[in-house]
């Protein structure tokens, strides 16, 4: 590439989210967050990635 500086963005999805206590004692809303911060912000980190690099951002 002449002339032309290449740049990079890099995105990392680093969040992520438990409950202190015994597993086997979480109730539906505990496992719901849980899966809501870990999963799910996985996945729309993902997805801005996507729509980063499809507008010349990423």
């Amino acid at each position: 590439m002449t002339g032309i500086r290449a740049r990079r963005i890099r995105r990392v999805h680093c969040g992520g989210g438990n409950k202190q206590g015994n597993p086997m004692e979480y109730t539906a809303t505990d496992f719901s967050r849980i899966m809501q911060v870990n999963v799910t912000g996985a996945f729309s980190t993902a997805r801005m990635a996507r729509e980063m690099v499809e507008h010349g951002d990423g």
